[in-house]
């Protein structure tokens, strides 16, 4: 079972997006810029306009974060379950703006990305999966 879902999402990972255009909120680009705009909003003093848009796509941003979080098997990251939603968008943003020139944001999905940045960041040590 395992290996075969690893083998779906290493495929589906791979598949480019070419049917999604940048400028949908569900599109990779698109769903980082929303990131960007929820930790922006996020400080004392927010960051940039708040607008119907950035907040739609703020939320939009933390509801696929925290969905992820809670569905994502220990097989793949061990997530700690003290962290906050806040906190995995940071980690997000973080590995976005490591990996960036290595990504290709065109042609993978917003989940996967996501899915990445856990795993990066929660890594399971051998023998600690459930």
């Amino acid at each position: 079972m395992r290996t075969a879902f690893l083998a779906a999402l290493a495929i589906g990972a791979l598949l480019p997006m070419k049917t999604l255009s940048d400028d949908r909120p569900w599109a990779t680009r698109g769903f980082i810029d929303d990131c960007r705009a929820y930790t922006g909003m996020m400080q004392p003093d927010p960051v940039g306009p708040i607008t119907y848009d950035t907040v739609f796509g703020s939320g939009f941003c933390y509801g696929v974060v925290e969905g992820i979080v809670a569905t994502i098997s220990r097989d793949f990251a061990c997530v700690p379950r003290d962290k906050s939603t806040r906190d995995h968008i940071a980690t997000l943003m973080k590995f976005v703006d490591q990996y960036r020139e290595a990504m290709s944001l065109d042609q993978s999905s917003a989940a996967s990305v996501v899915i990445q940045a856990l795993v990066v960041e929660y890594p399971c040590p051998l023998g600690e999966q459930d």
